[in-house]
């Protein structure tokens, strides 16, 4: 797309760059180097998610902020159909992990790790972190954000 400005032409360059809203807490992040991140698992059984944010690519990485089931809910069915490296704060890693959950990266806030080729830096959050047994909470870990970078190159 050009336009034209103060007499020249300003070229508006398509990066490639993508976020994406799928429902709740849950976004798609595309990379310039199309790289696919997915922040939290709740895609399929999200109530808001339109059928069209429900046909994901490709997930590359995939982001837990905490073990609520309105952002793990998926987990299962993305693992199974994308395969992607998960990222979470290290109890939950370590929970997935005896599940026998594969590609899985635990760390703490304030790390950083590269995965799949996209940066990850793991930050504050402030909430509660737990999975619902059913009868119980098994609380696991703390929430966490994070900061993503990827390299244009």
């Amino acid at each position: 797309m050009k336009k034209e400005q103060s007499g020249g032409v300003m070229t508006k360059q398509d990066l490639g760059v993508g976020i994406t809203w799928i429902g709740h807490g849950t976004v798609l992040y595309r990379s310039a180097s199309g790289k696919n991140v997915l922040a939290d698992a709740w895609v399929d059984t999200n109530p808001v998610a339109t059928a069209e944010a429900k046909a994901l690519p490709k997930i590359d990485v995939l982001l837990l902020t905490h073990a609520h089931g309105d952002h793990i809910a998926d987990l299962n069915a993305i693992v199974k159909k994308h395969d992607p490296e998960i990222v979470c704060i290290h109890e939950m890693a370590e929970y997935y992990e005896r599940k026998e959950m594969k590609k899985i990266h635990g760390m703490g806030k304030g790390g950083t790790l590269s995965v799949a080729g996209i940066r990850v830096t793991m930050t504050n959050a402030v909430h509660s972190s737990s999975f619902d047994m059913g009868d119980q909470l098994l609380a696991v870990g703390d929430p966490a954000g994070f900061v993503i970078q990827s390299s244009t190159t």
